[in-house]
């Protein structure tokens, strides 16, 4: 039961905003949230004790269906970010400045509660149908409210997903077929009868057809075409949830169903993913050096960080996997906090141009110590939250081959540079070099400083930065409970 209302608190609280008077918009919506976030952290504790929250309603008995959700340390930890990067954006949302306001807080509840069903999904076809829905708010999002060729943008993005979503149907068709147990559970799924097409045998199949909607997602080099422009175009609240929790699905899916599913498929096939995740993590990170936009080299800073955390988890290492899974959680707090003090800062000088943002915190200079804080945690300074994720994946990686690793490591430093380039350029520096003779003049920089509503949405975020560094040991152990079990598997199937 608690488990269904995480799941449903958000769905309603979206259909109640589509009638409520807009003064009322943002406090029904947050209360749909906070409830989910109070019954994630039920979900959380319950995990932690190793008792996994459960919860199966038989759905279609005669089709082999049941509607079963349960959330185990890894899914847990994962809905609590889903909350609490929702309840954040909803804060972050300005409602009387939106055209249809009502729609657009209801499309960022509703792909709160398809991303929770993804992340607590335990039937396959139940799995498919979230991963569906998830994409239906943010082509919405993108195309009505979004920047720039919105249309366009949301259109790759939708032909993109959709590719990967009718390769990961077609292999749970086929595992369904060669399974012969009649169900669509995960845990009745594996292992499957194996046959071979063209000399491939089916379980590489259909680990690839798994694996291609997963790196869409994600997205992983070079399935990430759609990438820039969807990340660009979408308004800042929704990109909070987009890149803090939706593009962790990816990463997710073969936490919980690729490897699980195929974990022989998985080893053969772990060490091309493995080089593709490196060679990713060094473009992401060379392309956001080359950016002048300060939204973009986010963007591929977003990029090169999830090529990382793929990394790990297609080490299919212990300690890959577990820092895998633990940078979901960081990455998320990172990248939604990153995204809004970008937002925020275009919203008041009317600029994102790094060539025209200078010197913003003699003017700023709380904007400018939680844009620090925050930046050094992304580029994984010991003792806040970025730095063990990145020690476990890279010792994941190193158990399984050293120069991809080096190729990986290379990207680090990289992420050295563009993170305090960003930060020193539009933080520090001379007033003056803020201005050509070409420019228009910046709004008042003092403008940019932090309101109380601001606070409200970053305070949250660095806090979580500065204790999951502080104490990662309560969050490593919450997402072992999982990871345990599949290294298991894994040292099984070897």
């Amino acid at each position: 039961m608690i488990l269904t209302i995480l799941l449903l608190a958000p769905a309603v609280a979206a259909l109640a905003t589509m009638r409520v008077q807009l003064r009322y918009l943002r406090e029904v919506a947050l209360t749909g949230t906070a409830v989910s976030l109070a019954l994630s952290v039920v979900a959380v504790l319950a995990a932690s004790r190793g008792a996994p929250l459960e919860a199966r309603t038989e759905w279609a008995p005669a089709a082999g269906l049941v509607f079963k959700l349960g959330a185990d340390g890894v899914s847990s930890s994962l809905l609590a970010l889903n909350s609490g990067i929702g309840m954040l954006a909803i804060l972050a949302t300005r409602p009387g400045r939106l055209r249809r306001p009502h729609l657009f807080v209801a499309m960022l509840l509703m792909a709160q509660s398809a991303a929770a069903g993804v992340l607590m999904a335990q039937d396959m076809v139940l799995f498919f149908v979230f991963w569906e829905l998830v994409l239906v708010p943010f082509v919405v999002l993108i195309a009505i409210y979004g920047e720039g060729q919105r249309e366009k943008a949301a259109l790759k993005m939708l032909i993109y997903t959709s590719l990967g979503s009718l390769t990961m149907l077609v292999s749970i068709v086929t595992l369904f077929v060669l399974s012969g147990s009649h169900s669509f559970l995960i845990d009745d799924l594996a292992p499957a009868r194996q046959t071979f097409v063209l000399g491939v045998s089916s379980a590489h199949l259909v680990f690839l057809g798994f694996a291609f909607a997963f790196v869409i997602k994600t997205p992983l080099f070079p399935f990430h075409g759609w990438m820039a422009e969807a990340y660009t175009a979408c308004p800042t609240p929704a990109l909070m949830v987009f890149a803090g929790v939706v593009s962790k699905l990816g990463p997710y899916g073969f936490y919980r169903v690729a490897i699980r599913l195929e974990p022989g498929a998985a080893h053969d096939l772990s060490g091309l993913l493995m080089m593709l995740a490196a060679v990713g993590i060094v473009y992401g990170a060379l392309m956001a050096l080359g950016q002048r936009d300060a939204k973009r080299t986010i963007v591929y800073l977003s990029l090169s960080h999830m090529c990382f955390i793929t990394l790990g988890i297609v080490s299919l290492t212990p300690a890959g996997l577990a820092g895998g899974t633990l940078q979901m959680i960081n990455h998320g707090v990172l990248i939604a906090s990153l995204f809004f003090i970008v937002g925020h800062i275009e919203e008041r000088l009317g600029t994102r141009d790094r060539g025209r943002l200078t010197a913003l915190a003699g003017s700023a200079p709380m904007l400018a110590g939680i844009f620090l804080l925050l930046s050094l945690a992304t580029l994984g300074l010991p003792g806040l939250n970025g730095f063990v994720g990145e020690y476990l994946i890279m010792a994941g990686a190193y158990a399984r081959s050293w120069p991809i690793l080096l190729l990986a490591a290379a990207g680090v430093v990289l992420a050295s540079w563009y993170t305090l380039r960003l930060y020193q350029g539009v933080m520090n520096g001379s007033p003056l070099l803020a201005q050509g003779e070409e420019s228009e003049p910046l709004a008042d920089p003092r403008r940019v400083e932090l309101s109380s509503a601001e606070l409200g949405v970053l305070v949250p975020l660095a806090v979580a930065a500065v204790l999951i560094g502080i104490f990662p040991g309560p969050v490593v152990s919450l997402v072992n409970q999982g990871v345990v079990p599949l290294s298991r598997l894994l040292g099984g199937s070897g």
